[in-house]
């Protein structure tokens, strides 16, 4: 994990707290190019996080959440298999449970202490 944590902090310029739960925290400023380096984060994540245990991301923008909300359901899903399909060939498991399904964002006092605050969304999923 604090190899992790140093890639994170090194490449992606995110802050990442690691604790023993592997409650992650990802704050990032970012251009186009880290998106892919948000997506591999994200993944590796998920691999470390033990059974039940929760992955908390912040975002500050429209395509970072976008990102993260649809690994989240990806990862949700029990088969990926096309809907005509009689039975499920794809063998894919479920990761994740999103706890959370609207994001949780800042409240009006929040945002006038803290004006950053106003483009911020919190989503919490839980590895099964």
């Amino acid at each position: 994990p604090l190899e992790f944590k140093e890639t994170i902090e090194t490449k992606v310029r995110f802050e990442c707290v690691i604790e023993d739960k592997a409650i992650i925290f990802f704050k990032s400023k970012y251009r186009k190019q880290e998106q892919e380096l948000i997506k591999t984060a994200i993944k590796e994540a998920v691999d470390i996080l033990k059974p039940n245990g929760r992955l908390v991301v912040i975002t500050y923008h429209s395509l970072e959440d976008r990102i993260i909300k649809q690994f989240f359901k990806y990862e949700e899903k029990s088969c990926i298999c096309p809907s005509n399909f009689p039975v499920c060939i794809c063998d894919k498991k479920s990761r994740l449970k999103i706890v959370n399904k609207k994001p949780i964002i800042p409240t009006e006092d929040e945002i006038e202490t803290n004006p950053q605050s106003r483009s911020a969304k919190l989503r919490i999923a839980e590895k099964v």
